[in-house]
């Protein structure tokens, strides 16, 4: 006689179960902190790249203007000369390059959480959708000179917005931690940019000083 044959399902037990949710724990535990640190590297290339456009874009509009960049200029001729006093229209120097940039996003440090994502050079006439300062008296062409960067800046102690300030030697200059790790990027004024820790960018402040260059920035 015959007996039909039976197939036993096996399942995982609640004990299995758990070692497979650790393992998938540990194993996330170990990735993770690798996976960061490779998406700031790349998001800080990013931002790099944005201010050497935003270099060529100042380059191009001075060549086309005597050697001026856009605080030079009028409005009437393309320029933003008569918003310079007001720092709450930083945007407008930056607006003057439309014609050298081809997207506003180039304004905007990938890892800038705070700023609008204005897709259109119309929808981003606000300071809100800018990450870099402005240097009023650097010179397109001189490589001690400071033309622009990373705006989240400390000045002894105290977060600068929105307005004009003259940086001096002896001040406490820093970037906060906001986007790369209490470091930035700056863009001098041969169209370099140099990836700097706060200890760095106040020599570069010093050395532009002794070159004759004012550290006056428009933050916005």
């Amino acid at each position: 006689m015959t007996h039909p044959r039976t197939s036993k399902l096996s399942a995982f037990t609640l004990l299995e179960l758990l070692i497979v949710l650790v393992v998938i724990v540990i194993v996330a535990a170990l990735f993770l902190p690798y996976r960061r640190p490779s998406r700031q590297k790349a998001a800080r290339i990013q931002c790099v790249n944005q201010l050497k456009n935003i270099g060529l874009g100042l380059r191009i509009f001075s060549t086309d203007n005597n050697g001026s960049l856009p605080w030079q200029v009028s409005t009437t001729n393309g320029g933003a000369m008569e918003h310079l006093a007001n720092p709450n229209l930083a945007w407008a120097h930056f607006h003057a390059l439309s014609n050298e940039l081809s997207t506003p996003s180039i304004l905007i440090c990938p890892l800038d959480r705070g700023v609008l994502q204005g897709k259109t050079w119309a929808t981003t006439r606000t300071n809100r959708a800018l990450s870099y300062f402005l240097g009023m008296q650097a010179k397109e062409g001189q490589p001690s000179s400071i033309l622009a960067g990373d705006s989240n800046l400390e000045l002894n102690g105290r977060p600068l917005q929105t307005e004009i300030v003259l940086v001096r030697t002896n001040n406490t200059l820093r970037f906060d931690n906001t986007r790369h790790d209490a470091s930035g990027n700056i863009l001098l004024g041969d169209g370099s940019v140099q990836q700097v820790t706060s200890s760095r960018f106040r020599e570069l402040v010093v050395e532009a000083s002794r070159s004759g260059f004012t550290n006056r920035w428009l933050i916005p």
